[in-house]
């Protein structure tokens, strides 16, 4: 018999602007976008909140408008199962 462990994370972001999914768009989310800020962005980059290409002051708006607690936030859950 051969003993393998699986574990998967699963997360389930409520709110784009989010990016550390913690629950909370907050100062931490604001620091993540602005060290990308100018930078162009391919489609699955989370800083681009606008999803227009580019890291700017409009992702930086949008971030602003979800500031707060994120509504209905569901916390990562961790899967570990034993084979």
């Amino acid at each position: 018999m051969i003993a393998t462990s699986l574990t998967a994370t699963t997360l389930m972001a409520a709110s784009s602007a989010d990016i550390d999914n913690n629950g909370d768009v907050n100062a931490m989310d604001l620091l993540s976008i602005t060290s990308f800020l100018g930078q162009a962005c391919d489609s699955d980059c989370a800083a681009d909140l606008n999803n227009d290409g580019v890291v700017n002051t409009a992702d930086i708006m949008e971030l602003m408008q979800q500031w707060g607690p994120v509504a209905d936030y569901v916390a990562p859950v961790t899967d570990t199962r034993s084979k």
